[in-house]
């Protein structure tokens, strides 16, 4: 149902149909998905796409019950927040794609309730303030993705937090801050010991502290436009 000029989802849009794979990107909704719009899908749906809509905002309630659901596609839209504990109703989640939206702030709620989550996406925000305990509920997460955002990396960044609490294997530190310095300490470290790959992809200094290469398994180092 992608690219069909639809410019509202209301309340039991899909009536009695049941499906797993719901494909509604690049529609025109803007604010118009009503709370509701999902119901009677509770059970069936476990991958649901709503990018590239221009979507600015989205109900409270629009999840209540999906504990079907397994990936979310909510790129490319206009969003700047989620309503308070959005994502608890979906706490199946494994894989929630937000690039390429408006969104600034990471409090220590947005997130809340992903214990489940594997993959996350948030590239190509504008997000520049994370709480301290903005990724606390991700102890399953494997691969995060926030580059070209505004974030600074320090040792006691949640960022870091997050890669020695979970041993992320591939992680992508990105912004838009130039001549930053990205200073991995030898504590943090310490956290690697799935990590993989780390991508850099701006004009950063990055260090690592000496010895630091037996207490981890990183085999991918990738710095570009240095």
């Amino acid at each position: 149902m992608s690219r069909q000029r639809i410019t509202r989802l209301g309340s039991g849009a899909f009536g009695n149909l049941r499906t797993a794979k719901l494909v509604l990107n690049f529609n025109r909704l803007g604010d118009a998905v009503e709370a509701g719009a999902l119901a009677g899908q509770e059970t069936s749906l476990a991958e649901l796409q709503l990018a590239g809509c221009g979507i600015t905002s989205l109900p409270g309630r629009l999840l209540a019950g999906m504990d079907s659901l397994t990936r979310l596609h909510l790129w490319g839209n206009k969003l700047r927040e989620f309503p308070v504990r959005f994502f608890r109703a979906a706490a199946n989640l494994r894989e929630l794609m937000l690039w390429n939206n408006e969104l600034a702030v990471l409090e220590s709620d947005t997130l809340a309730g992903l214990w489940n989550l594997q993959r996350l996406d948030m590239d190509r925000n504008f997000i520049s303030e994370l709480h301290k305990d903005a990724f606390r509920n991700l102890i399953e997460l494997q691969t995060l993705h926030i580059a070209n955002n505004q974030i600074q990396v320090t040792e006691t960044s949640p960022l870091n937090l997050l890669i020695i609490r979970c041993g992320l294997s591939q992680i992508t530190l990105t912004t838009w801050c130039y001549q930053c310095s990205i200073v991995l300490p030898q504590r943090v470290i310490r956290g690697f010991f799935t990590l993989v790959s780390v991508g850099v992809d701006t004009t950063y200094v990055i260090s690592f502290p000496a010895n630091s290469s037996s207490s981890s398994q990183l085999n991918s180092l990738d710095l570009v436009r240095l």
